[in-house]
């Protein structure tokens, strides 16, 4: 049996169930908060990238085909060049060109700014050229069409930009409220409890401690077995332990399920649950179950078999317990010892005196 130890220790064990929830809440928040942060600043600089490539001029192409219409015939209303508009928009392509990642929006300011420059070498070309046809030709073959392709460039970057900040804001928004919710079920976690081990072990007085402690409820399966067996619900007998496990199991195991999806702690005492119950459950449902295995030594039994007799009623009345005998007792403890070997559970020992207890 596994003593209760002296001195600091289960003080020390209290502060470790207190503490280690809190320091695992804290660095799941931590992450959170980061994802979060990361995820934040994606959608700021998506959200500057649409505000910066609104001060594009909207009337871009308009202005600078009419400026160059008004040089070219040498109208009253001529501006001269309008060099400086070309250069603000070539400004405006590289801020944006700094501050956007993905490939096809690049591209496209990229393109906005080889054009800008190719507009600028066009409106240079007219002002060299003398003859006014040729200053004409080059108004429709080279201006009109340049300015069209750098604002029809423009306005497709900006759309593009504005539905990834609706949909990065939408993502924000539900990332933000699922993490939430994640981090306040984890907060939550409930705690089931299975126990198993062989008959006359301690495994209700075990779920009764617990119920005492924690205030746990605790569900007896040899309780479900009577019932099913009483009602008629099943012609097996309570001798025919295989087919009983395998008949109440997926009861068992549905009623699990149940407590944690109603967020509610449970001890299920019996020895009806597989020791491989983790198969059929998810990581989800995992990560709040806890599963033990009580175990009597050979020396224990040997010792104390009087005893075990004796208190074998200290919680539910056995009507008949001839069977029991330090025979089967032994054979049984050593079944469920192996089994729960092999699958790694977790096994309270009883070796010296009877005082079982575990801390959750």
């Amino acid at each position: 049996m596994r003593k209760r130890p002296s001195g600091p220790a289960p003080i020390q064990r209290t502060m470790s169930r207190l503490v280690l929830p809190v320091v695992i809440s804290a660095a799941l928040f931590a992450m959170v908060l980061l994802l979060m942060t990361a995820h934040t600043m994606r959608y700021n600089a998506l959200l500057h990238n649409v505000t910066t490539a609104s001060e594009f001029n909207q009337d871009f192409k308009s202005s600078i085909d009419q400026k160059m219409y008004y040089y070219v015939i040498d109208s009253r209303y001529s501006e001269g060049l309008p060099l400086d508009e070309v250069e603000a928009a070539q400004k405006l392509a590289r801020e944006l060109l700094n501050t956007t990642t993905q490939r096809e929006s690049r591209l496209a300011i990229s393109s906005v700014l080889r054009l800008c420059e190719n507009l600028e070498e066009k409106i240079y070309q007219i002002r060299d050229t003398e003859s006014y046809d040729e200053q004409q030709t080059q108004l429709e073959n080279n201006i009109n069409v340049i300015t069209s392709l750098i604002q029809e460039y423009m306005y497709n970057y900006k759309i593009v930009k504005e539905q990834q900040v609706e949909r990065q804001g939408i993502f924000l928004t539900n990332f933000c409220m699922k993490k939430t919710d994640d981090f306040l079920l984890g907060m939550e976690k409930m705690m089931i409890i299975l126990i198993t081990g062989a008959s006359h072990t301690g495994k209700t007085v075990l779920a009764q401690k617990l119920l005492e402690k924690y205030k746990y409820p605790y569900f007896s399966i040899d309780h479900l077995k009577m019932g099913l067996i009483r009602s008629g619900y099943t012609k097996l007998t309570p001798e025919d332990d295989a087919e009983l496990e395998a008949y109440m199991w997926p009861i068992i195991r549905e009623m699990i399920k149940t407590a944690i999806e109603n967020k509610q702690d449970l001890v299920i005492e019996g020895g009806y649950i597989p020791f491989d119950w983790k198969k059929d459950f998810t990581e989800e449902y995992l990560d709040n179950i806890k599963f033990y295995c009580l175990v009597m030594s050979e020396n224990y039994i040997k010792n104390h078999f009087d005893d075990i007799k004796k208190y074998a009623s200290a919680v539910e009345n056995r009507i008949d317990d001839d069977w029991c005998t330090m025979e089967s007792v032994l054979e049984d403890n050593v079944q469920f010892s192996e089994l729960a070997k092999k699958h790694n559970a977790n096994i309270v020992l009883v070796d010296d005196k009877y005082d079982i207890n575990i801390d959750l």
